[in-house]
């Protein structure tokens, strides 16, 4: 008794190297995960080298832009820096903010007020 071909489209990475998987209920052929009848064999499988899926270009959206900057006062006089919250990123051009873990006291305050508003 000879079981029926499935004909599977090759993916482009993989040619002709696929696996099947036995999920409770059922089964597919990877890569890909192409849905098969349960019981499938290896011997049942075919792949289709003209129907390589062209894979779609996922085009993320652009976070929403949030632009606030603001120059403060440092702890010395004259010291001035610049704190940006730009696409949801915080900065702060002190020197705390390049080497301390986290926001610098400058980011604080300002977030702080942010959130008041």
């Amino acid at each position: 008794m000879t079981k029926e071909k499935i004909i599977i489209p090759a993916d482009p990475h993989f040619k002709s190297v696929f696996a099947i998987v036995n999920t409770p209920g059922k089964t597919f052929v990877c890569p890909g995960w192409h849905e098969v009848p349960i019981g499938t064999t290896r011997d049942q499988i075919e792949m289709d080298m003209n129907a390589i899926p062209i894979k779609k270009k996922v085009v993320l959206e652009e976070p929403k832009t949030t632009r606030y900057e603001i120059i403060v006062q440092g702890s010395k006089p004259g010291r001035e820096y610049t704190v940006k919250l730009d696409r949801g990123m915080w900065s702060c051009t002190c020197p705390a903010a390049t080497f301390q873990r986290g926001h610098c006291k400058h980011v604080k305050a300002e977030q702080n007020k942010l959130e008041k508003v």
